[in-house]
């Protein structure tokens, strides 16, 4: 018995490459390859859905991954602020689950992204 499968090819050349969110810190992380979640995006995106769409029809895709050039790993130094010029939330949440106020007050925040640089 045979199945027949159809696969896409993809060839992705970027000088940078994002990575993702760490949940709770001022860090974004990378990665020397793509993740099943990028590529579901980058799909998701090219088929012009919303962020809030469903992508459950893509979550069965298989993929496979060759990195042929690795990247040299590159730090941001990258400065958030309220753009209606309030102080920023704290990470710390009340008995609620609200979000508290920076004590004293925070109008910058610093995070650190990493991404990686590539030779195209």
């Amino acid at each position: 018995m045979t199945t027949d499968q159809a696969v896409l090819v993809l060839r992705l050349a970027d000088p940078c490459s994002p990575g993702a969110a760490l949940p709770a810190t001022n860090r974004r992380d990378t990665l020397p390859q793509p993740t099943k979640s990028g590529i579901l995006g980058l799909f998701a995106a090219a088929d012009g859905r919303s962020r809030e769409a469903s992508l459950s029809d893509l979550l069965g895709l298989r993929l496979g991954v060759r990195v042929d050039q690795p990247g040299t790993l590159l730090r941001e130094y990258h400065t958030v602020s309220d753009h209606r010029g309030l102080p920023l939330p704290s990470a710390k949440v009340d008995a609620k689950g609200l979000q508290k106020k920076t004590s004293p007050a925070k109008y910058t925040g610093v995070t650190q992204r990493y991404y990686h640089e590539y030779r195209l």
